[in-house]
């Protein structure tokens, strides 16, 4: 309620041009706008992130097209497929299927667990403490498999 009071109140605020363009003091009204919504998350985040699509061409600032032209980025959809495949491996159980894999590649042997990790990448820290959990859920003391 009171982030629509603040927005109506900076669309309409009789502020000089010179000073404050009508398109500069519009967008200011809707980033205000957007973090009180996003803040108190009075709607979901994800309508949050859509309001540019609605209220730019609605109060003159961009084009629906320039609006639209940065949720079409490669980098989201990059973003969004790695999202998908995260959710669908975790949906079907596929990282402890890779996690058990690969403890059970290394052995006993936790040195060879950090060579097929690859330490030196940082992507491969992540599988130290799920491989760490599956071990603790299995009942097999962590000491035992990271004596060599």
């Amino acid at each position: 309620m009171a982030a629509g009071i603040l927005f109506t109140a900076i669309v309409a605020l009789p502020i000089q041009d010179e000073v404050l363009p009508p398109a500069a003091r519009f967008t200011a009204a809707v980033a205000i706008l957007m973090v009180t919504l996003w803040v108190t998350e009075a709607i979901p985040l994800e309508a949050t992130a859509l309001i540019p699509l609605i209220f730019f061409p609605l109060l003159g600032i961009l084009t629906v097209q320039q609006s639209a032209e940065p949720y079409a980025d490669q980098v989201i959809f990059l973003f969004l497929g790695g999202f998908i495949i995260a959710r669908a491996m975790e949906r079907w159980n596929l990282h402890h299927r890779i996690a058990l894999n690969i403890i059970r590649i290394a052995g006993g042997f936790f040195h060879r667990l950090f060579q097929l990790a690859d330490v030196g990448h940082p992507a491969g820290l992540p599988a130290y403490p799920r491989g760490m959990a599956l071990l603790n859920e299995a009942g097999i003391p962590w000491y035992t498999v990271c004596h060599p």
